[in-house]
């Protein structure tokens, strides 16, 4: 892999283009790529950055954003193949979700072990009412959901309802204890 320019070079390519020199003309003077010139200085221009980026793929994996999914699926099923893994994920990527919402489908294939529910009163924001078709302000009704499989989380649903349309009910009976 190349080494990054000297933080000098650039700082010399950048100040010689804020003196009114193209960034090609400084990039020759200053025997660096042309193209190399035009990023530094377009960078500097956009986001006000001038160091090196950090070379190399970012650390980390390509399975952090599914590491909860497999935690799951292998706590649930500790002999599951690497193949069964992959069969798993490929299916939950192909799928368009024209008959079956995510929520459901998911608690078909993942074994959950406990659920919350959580319902609550809230203003509506301007993306909410936007959204929902009300005034920035009305009363909505907001329900979230949310499952694990042990301490790992499976699902988390939130639903915002615009208050009039709807009405919560609970029906309980005296404990016999």
């Amino acid at each position: 892999m190349a080494r990054a320019y000297s933080q000098d070079l650039r700082d010399r390519v950048i100040e010689a283009t804020g003196n009114g020199t193209s960034a090609r003309k400084a990039a020759a003077r200053f025997k660096v790529g042309a193209s190399t010139a035009v990023k530094w200085v377009g960078r500097v221009r956009d986001t006000g950055e001038r160091s090196a980026r950090r070379q190399g793929r970012p650390p980390g994996s390509k399975l952090d954003r599914h590491r909860d999914f497999l935690l799951t699926v292998i706590e649930a099923a500790p002999d599951t193949t690497i193949e069964e893994l992959q069969r798993r994920l490929a299916e939950a990527a192909e799928e368009e979700f024209l008959d079956i919402a995510p929520g459901p489908w998911l608690i078909g294939r993942v074994p959950w072990s406990e659920a919350e529910h959580r319902i609550r009163a809230m203003a509506a924001d301007d993306t909410i009412a936007d959204a929902l078709d009300i005034d920035p302000g009305a009363p909505c009704l907001v329900v979230e959901r949310r499952t694990w499989s042990a301490e790992h989380p499976v699902t988390h649903v939130r639903f915002v309802y615009p208050a009039e349309s709807h009405t919560l009910v609970a029906r309980f009976t005296p404990s016999q204890g």
